[in-house]
């Protein structure tokens, strides 16, 4: 297998003009160029791509860390990165950790190898990972962690508030909840705001009308159904009807977090731009 040596060797020119070619600096005349890349197809030569990014200091990849790819939310993150990336030739990696916190240690090793220019995380049950990552390189979180690394986040909270009041001004005398992960940092910030809010409010909650780690249509679909052969009232939401058909379509939208309350700028948190020292 042909060398960076062989090329030079053949081409008349330096290794470092080889080099130069390789990782598309300016510096090297037409004629050189033209001679090296007929080298290099003529010898069938396939560059080491890690070699290269390492000389260049950068990968155009970037990373992003999500639980679970299936999950509505993280599917569409993905997408749109993916999307971005697509437009700026840069390559998505997806590291999927379960919420494993042996895998979101593994993730900081992408950083350390520099084998990614940065890193967006998702989501991470173990917030603290974040202080060593941020050493590592740039780090991004879609979630409310400004006191660590700079963050784009929904204040949901305040959504869940929202929600609350639009199910009660409704006429709602009673109330169910559904979370994802329910030790997650929104599902805490999620179950508190849902608890905090009952202590003044009129709405009844009952254990009977809680659940947590659902996350499809399929886990909607099954929780519509139980609560629908239950021998305990129902609560009583506008996110419910009679009807197991569209119970079981919001029971899945509530699963994945889609609280048809507007405008989205009012809950949205970005402290991207603030610097940390």
């Amino acid at each position: 297998m042909a060398n960076i040596s062989d090329i030079a060797k053949q081409a008349g020119v330096s290794k470092s003009t080889v080099s130069r070619v390789l990782n598309g600096h300016k510096h090297v005349s037409k004629e050189k160029r033209r001679i090296i890349l007929d080298v290099m197809e003529r010898l069938e030569y396939s560059p080491n791509g890690n070699a290269i990014n390492l000389s260049r200091g950068k990968t155009n990849t970037i990373g992003v860390l999500v639980p679970r790819v299936g999950h509505p939310f993280f599917h569409q993150l993905i997408e749109g990165i993916g999307q971005v990336c697509m437009e700026r030739n840069h390559t998505l990696l997806v590291i999927q950790t379960e919420h494993d916190p042996a895998k979101e240690e593994a993730s900081m090793q992408y950083l350390r190898d520099k084998r990614v220019d940065g890193l967006i995380i998702g989501a991470i049950s173990q917030p603290q990972l974040l202080k060593t990552m941020r050493t590592l390189g740039p780090v991004v979180a879609c979630e409310d962690h400004q006191d660590i690394v700079p963050s784009i986040s929904f204040n949901h909270g305040k959504a869940m508030t929202m929600l609350l009041q639009h199910v009660e001004e409704r006429g709602a005398k009673t109330v169910g909840l559904c979370l994802g992960n329910p030790d997650s940092g929104v599902g805490r910030v999620r179950r508190d705001a849902f608890d905090q809010y009952l202590k003044t409010s009129s709405l009844r909650h009952g254990i009977q009308w809680y659940a947590d780690r659902c996350y499809s249509f399929e886990d909607g679909q099954a929780l519509a159904n139980q609560l629908l052969t239950s021998t305990y009232q129902m609560p009583s939401s506008s996110a419910m009807t009679k009807s197991q058909q569209v119970l079981s379509i919001n029971f899945a939208r509530m699963a994945f977090g889609c609280q048809r309350i507007s405008p989205l700028r009012d809950l949205m948190i970005d402290r991207s731009h603030e610097r940390l020292d």
